[in-house]
C-alpha cells in the first residue's frame, strides 16, 4: 500500500498526503488568468466542507488578512485570547519547523493522533468530492485548511484565529464566520494573483470583511485605507483604524524583544470616522485604555503594531478582556523565524522576510538591535517575488551576500543565478551556494565572533536553514 493511500497510520504519512495535492494535475481552471482562476476555484470549499458537515459552523473565529504581519498578529491574537481563559484553536501558513506547526489547539501544536484522525477523515471526504465532480482538482491549500477547521471542531474550541493565504475575498479561509475581521497592512506581494496596484491588492484583502462585523486595520496610507473604508461601510461593518481609535507609542525595541505602551481611544465597537486626527494630535482628553511597559518577546517597531492590532481585536472578541490577560498573552507569544537567533558567535538570525514590506522592518530592527563586524546575509527566495527591491533595501548595510535556492514542493524557487545578477547590479559582493546548507557552512567559515550572519528572504530558506542548524548544534 502507498503512503498516499489512506487510512493513515503516521503523522509523517498524513502531511505526505497533504502535500501531494500541490502536484495535482490540471484542470478547466488552470485555463484561466489568475485572479479569475481564485474566484472559479472559490466555491470548491464550500463544497468539500459541506461533506465533512461545515465543521467552519461549530465556532466563533477572527479571521486576519494583509500583506504583512499576518502570522505574528494571529499568534498575538491567538495568545491573549488564550491568556484570558478561552480554548482557542490557531491556523497559520506556511510553516518553518513542522508541518503540524500550521494548526494549534490551546497554544499547542496539533497531536499527531488528532492530525491523524483529520486527515483520514478529509481523505474519506475528498474522494467522495471527486466522484461527485471527477473534473476538478482540489490543491494543497483547501486540503490544509478542510484539516484545520475540522480539528478545530473536534477540539471544541470557543473560537479559531485563522489566517488567509495571500488574498481574502477569494481566500480558502473565507468561509469562517468572524467576530472580528482584522486587516493588517498593504503592500506589493502577489500582484500576479491580486492586482498590480495598491487599491486593486486592499480590494482583495477587504473580502474578508462581514456585514456588520467589526473590523480592525493597520492599514494607514489614504490610497488604501480609502479601500478598506469602502468596504466596511457597504457592509455597515464598525471600523477600528490603527493610529486613529488605538495606537502601540513608546516603543523600544532590542534583540530580545520590544517594549511599548498601547493606547486605545474609545472603547472597542464604535465606528471610527475617515479623516479623524491621529491619537497623538489629541490632547483634548484621557484615552478609554493605557497599558504602559508592554513586554514583547518578539523583536521589532512593526511587532509592536502587529500586538496593538491583537489587543484591539481581543477586546472586540471579549469586552471585558482584562490587563492581566493582555500582558500575558503579549508576552507570551512567540513564533519561529521571527528574527530569531538560534545561535551567537557569531551571531546567527533568522527571519522570513520575503517581500519589501518585510524587509524594511528586518533592516529597521537590525539597525535598533544589532552591532557588527561584518554582515554576511544567506538569502533565496521564491520565483516572482520583488527580489531586486528587497536586496536595495539591505544594500545600504553593505552586507557580504551569499545566495542559494530553497528546496520547494509545488512552488518554483528563484535561481541563484538570478538572484546573484540582481545583487550584481546593485553592486553588492555575492558568492552563490548550491544549497541552503552549503551557504550556511561558507558563512559560518567566513564569520567572525564579532559578525553576523542573517538568513532571510524566504520562509522556505529559514525553515531548512534552521532545521540544519539545530540538528548541527
Amino acid at each position: 500500500m502507498s503512503t498516499l493511500d489512506p487510512p493513515f497510520t503516521t503523522a509523517t504519512d498524513a502531511a505526505a498526503f497533504i502535500e501531494h495535492f500541490a502536484n495535482r494535475p490540471p484542470d478547466m481552471a488552470e485555463t484561466l488568468p489568475a485572479r479569475a482562476r481564485q474566484a472559479a476555484r472559490y466555491p470548491e470549499m464550500g463544497e468539500l466542507l459541506a461533506l465533512l458537515d461545515n465543521p467552519q459552523d461549530t465556532f466563533r473565529a477572527a479571521h486576519i488578512a494583509g500583506t504583512s504581519g499576518k502570522g505574528s498578529t494571529a499568534t498575538l491574537l491567538a495568545s491573549i485570547l488564550q491568556a484570558a481563559g478561552l480554548r482557542v484553536g490557531l491556523y497559520t501558513n506556511p510553516y518553518v519547523t513542522m508541518p503540524q506547526e500550521r494548526i494549534q489547539i490551546a497554544g499547542q501544536n496539533i497531536t499527531d493522533d488528532r492530525f491523524i484522525e483529520c486527515v483520514n477523515l478529509v481523505a474519506t471526504a475528498i474522494t467522495s468530492y471527486q466522484i461527485h465532480w471527477p473534473e476538478r482538482h482540489l490543491h494543497l491549500k483547501q486540503v490544509w485548511v478542510a484539516v484545520a477547521l475540522l480539528a478545530f471542531k473536534l477540539a471544541m474550541v470557543d473560537i479559531a484565529v485563522i489566517e488567509t493565504g495571500m488574498g481574502g475575498r477569494w481566500d480558502e479561509t473565507n468561509i469562517v464566520h468572524p467576530s472580528v475581521s482584522i486587516i493588517t497592512t498593504i503592500d506589493f506581494d502577489h500582484m500576479e494573483f491580486l492586482g498590480a496596484t495598491l487599491p486593486e491588492i486592499a480590494w482583495q484583502k477587504a473580502g474578508i470583511i462581514r456585514s456588520h462585523i467589526p473590523v480592525v486595520t493597520g492599514v494607514t496610507l489614504p490610497e488604501t485605507l480609502a479601500v478598506i473604508h469602502a468596504e466596511a461601510t457597504m457592509e455597515h461593518a464598525p471600523l477600528a483604524i490603527l493610529g486613529v481609535d488605538f495606537a502601540a507609542t513608546s516603543v523600544a525595541v532590542t534583540r530580545d524583544g520590544t517594549r511599548f505602551t498601547y493606547i486605545e481611544e474609545h472603547p472597542p465597537l464604535l465606528v471610527s470616522r475617515a479623516g479623524m486626527p491621529p491619537l497623538a494630535s489629541d490632547n483634548a482628553h484621557r484615552p478609554w485604555r493605557i497599558l504602559p511597559d508592554l513586554a514583547l518577546t518578539l523583536s521589532g517597531e512593526h511587532q509592536a503594531i502587529n500586538a496593538a492590532l491583537a489587543i484591539r481585536a481581543a477586546g472586540i472578541v471579549l469586552p471585558d478582556l482584562t490587563e492581566t490577560a493582555i500582558r500575558a498573552g503579549v508576552r507570551d507569544a512567540w513564533m519561529p523565524g521571527r528574527f530569531e537567533i538560534i545561535a551567537r558567535d557569531p551571531l546567527l538570525v533568522l527571519d522570513v522576510a520575503h517581500n519589501p514590506e518585510k524587509m524594511r522592518a528586518l533592516v529597521a530592527t537590525l539597525r535598533v538591535t544589532q552591532h557588527w563586524d561584518r554582515l554576511i546575509v544567506i538569502f533565496g527566495a521564491l520565483g516572482g517575488k520583488e527580489v531586486h527591491e528587497m536586496l536595495r533595501i539591505l544594500a545600504p548595510l553593505n552586507p557580504q551576500l551569499i545566495v542559494t535556492s530553497p528546496s520547494v514542493t509545488g512552488r518554483i524557487a528563484m535561481a541563484a543565478t538570478r538572484i546573484a545578477a540582481a545583487a550584481n547590479a546593485l553592486g553588492m559582493a555575492t558568492t552563490m551556494a548550491i544549497s541552503p546548507a552549503a551557504a550556511l557552512e561558507m558563512a559560518r567559515q567566513h564569520a567572525g565572533q564579532r559578525d553576523l550572519i542573517l538568513v532571510t528572504g524566504s520562509l522556505f530558506l529559514v525553515s531548512q536553514i534552521r532545521a540544519g542548524a539545530i540538528a548541527g548544534s
